[in-house]
């Protein structure tokens, strides 16, 4: 995703769109998404410093850590980048442009890239525990039947 900054006004501007989890980055080995990003960015420009505060919705298919069922997560997530400009653009090469210091994101006055910090949001907002559910009971260490199903074997032949 790229802003023209030639065309984005002073001041605060509100941008939503739709953006394909491929045309940012993310591949299946980072996050299996479904359907397209849904993204809010609210742009405050003051001269060539720009503070971007996003907003990400999307759906990942997980596998819960418990029972292993595969299952939709739902991510509403939050990002905040702060951009300013080279001082000079043609002495440091262009992906160094692109490339984060300390915390800001540098462009070259003309386009601003925000597509790593897109996809750094997503995979960092990705649980480390996925859980089905939270009272997922998981499956049985002894047999490897899905407790949440019911009693397993191992259970049925405690208890009888």
């Amino acid at each position: 995703m790229q802003i023209d900054l030639t065309q984005l006004p002073e001041g605060s501007t509100r941008l939503e769109m739709d953006l394909e989890p491929g045309s940012i980055g993310i591949t299946p080995e980072d996050a299996v998404v479904e359907g397209p990003l849904g993204l809010k960015l609210h742009l405050d420009r003051r001269g060539d410093e720009i503070w971007i505060r996003g907003k990400i919705h999307a759906v990942a298919r997980e596998e819960c850590s418990r029972c292993l069922v595969e299952y939709p997560e739902t991510l509403d997530l939050e990002f905040d980048v702060f951009c300013a400009k080279v001082q000079n653009p043609n002495v440091v090469s262009p992906r160094a442009v692109d490339e984060e210091d300390g915390g800001v994101h540098f462009h070259d006055g003309r386009v601003l890239s925000i597509d790593e910090e897109i996809r750094e949001a997503v995979i960092l907002g990705l649980p480390m525990k996925p859980l089905c559910k939270e009272s997922c009971a998981g499956l049985c260490p002894r047999c490897g039947e899905d407790r949440n199903e019911g009693p397993c074997r191992c259970a049925r032949a405690a208890a009888g």
